[in-house]
């Protein structure tokens, strides 16, 4: 019974008036699907920044990884040369007994520096990749809450335009046109290939 109602509305108007509420309203749904295409492109924009950003942190990364297997090769050479001094035979034991000290010294010294620089670019590495995985949330919500309230301001003003109409089959049949989730797993995984 319902559809034979809403069957006799939509005679009741006009052609002409239902031409124009429908062009009206694909006019409006265009600018919000526009204005969405482009949040979606700033978005992409601030994504492929924070790619950049995470490849330099990346790079960084290789580079304190670089000095750090300088530092080993500094290292063994160190402990090569405190192995050629033990081995040594010298008259002078306080001398002999000095350099030791002074090689072991080097050694520790090498070892802490190296421990640090790796430590510190792990944490920039992990700081990096939070950082990325926390910008695409918060855009992907963005995303997401500004397609519904542009979708439901459209839907409203449809309905103040033309009070006749049920749209309530709107939400039926469209549910949600763009998939927010999928859009946040392939961002994720994206990002996961690069670590």
């Amino acid at each position: 019974m319902h559809a034979i109602d809403r069957d006799r509305q939509v005679c009741q108007i006009s052609s002409q008036d239902q031409k124009r509420g429908a062009l009206a309203t694909f006019l409006e749904l265009g600018h919000y699907l526009s204005v969405g295409i482009e949040s979606a492109n700033n978005n992409k924009t601030e994504a492929s920044r924070a790619l950049k950003e995470a490849e330099v942190a990346k790079a960084e990364a290789s580079d304190a990884k670089a000095k750090v297997e300088c530092l080993k090769e500094m290292l063994k050479e160190a402990e090569r040369i405190s192995a050629e001094i033990k081995s040594a035979q010298e008259f002078d034991l306080v001398s002999k007994v000095k350099r030791r000290k002074k090689v072991e010294t080097e050694v520790t010294e090498v070892k802490r520096e190296g421990e640090k620089m790796m430590t510190e670019a792990k944490r920039l590495a992990m700081e990096e990749f939070k950082a990325f995985k926390e910008l695409t949330t918060i855009k992907v919500q963005f995303a997401r809450e500004a397609y519904n309230a542009g979708y439901d301001t459209c839907q409203q003003r449809v309905a103040e335009q033309h009070p006749e109409l049920d749209l309530n089959f709107l939400e039926d049949e469209l549910g949600d046109s763009f998939d927010f989730d999928l859009l946040e797993y392939s961002q994720s995984t994206f990002c996961q290939s690069f670590y």
